[in-house]
């Protein structure tokens, strides 16, 4: 299935895919992850890319964070002999790599700088700032930017207009995210929607009440910040009306994001975060 791309990134994806470079970063809020897929199945001319011989996939597990040792398993897996003959014949994926730890990026510097001869590293990640600079710099970027909304609601015409809108609204825009709504009503981020509209409703001293019962998921925090940091793009980008609230939310979840990825104690994430905003 063909990703749903704002023209711009549409072009310059085409253009990697002709002519790919040895490293990608793909970075945000619109998609990343299934870009990235779409571009190795490209690369490699194959459409099951989960089970090819030469495409590796990491990504994060039980909300931790990329360890050196996954960045370990990734020498291992370019160590081995690849017999296909292609030009590019192997890509390895790092999916969300702002879970990368900093040891585990430092450890990815010479992979990335000098891959085996064919083999393509694709990055993709929320934010090019949660990647080290020295990463940055040896990768070439392509922003995954909002599709316009038309062009979304083309792909979705089979979907009545009160259901795509409500998902359009739960995903802000995010065509990835508004597909896994849509194809399923018990979507984790309707819950996390209720939640972050609900944190944004009440006082300091309300939201500090809430610390407790929330630091007991991670995983469901991270969705509420996602969620903030979704509801505080479209704002500003739509309205000046409070835009620096929406601002301080915007600043406060991706520290708060940042924070957790580094194993900070939750609890005292989420009061710094509340405190914040």
């Amino acid at each position: 299935m063909e990703p749903i791309l704002h023209p711009s990134t549409r072009a310059k994806t085409d253009t990697l895919i002709a002519k790919p470079p040895h490293g990608i970063l793909i970075t945000g809020f619109y998609g990343p992850n299934t870009l990235a897929k779409y571009i190795a199945r490209k690369i490699l001319n194959n459409e099951d890319i989960e089970s090819h011989p030469y495409c590796l996939i990491i990504k994060p597990k039980d909300n931790k964070a990329i360890s050196i040792e996954e960045i370990r398993s990734i020498e291992r897996f370019l160590s081995l002999k690849v017999l296909s003959k292609d030009k590019y014949n192997r890509v390895v994926i790092i999916e969300d790599a702002q879970n990368l730890s900093l040891s585990a990026q430092n450890a990815l510097l010479k992979t990335i700088e000098e891959p085996p001869i064919g083999t393509i590293m694709i990055l993709s990640a929320n934010s090019a700032l949660n990647i080290l600079p020295t990463v940055r710099s040896r990768l070439q970027l392509i922003v995954a930017s909002q599709p316009p909304i038309d062009l979304i609601r083309s792909n979705y015409m089979d979907i009545d207009e009160a259901e795509f809108n409500r998902a359009y609204s739960l995903s802000a825009g995010n065509p990835e995210v508004l597909d896994e709504i849509i194809n399923n009503n018990d979507h984790k981020l309707i819950e996390a929607t209720k939640i972050a509209r609900d944190i944004i409703s009440k006082n300091i001293f309300e939201r500090l009440l809430m610390v407790n019962d929330l630091s007991k998921d991670t995983s469901q925090v991270k969705d509420i910040l996602f969620i903030m940091q979704q509801m505080a793009e479209v704002s500003l980008k739509t309205t000046n009306k409070n835009s620096k609230q929406w601002q301080k939310i915007l600043t406060a979840s991706f520290n708060a994001q940042d924070q957790i990825n580094k194993n900070a104690q939750i609890k005292l994430v989420l009061e710094n975060f509340f405190l914040e905003i």
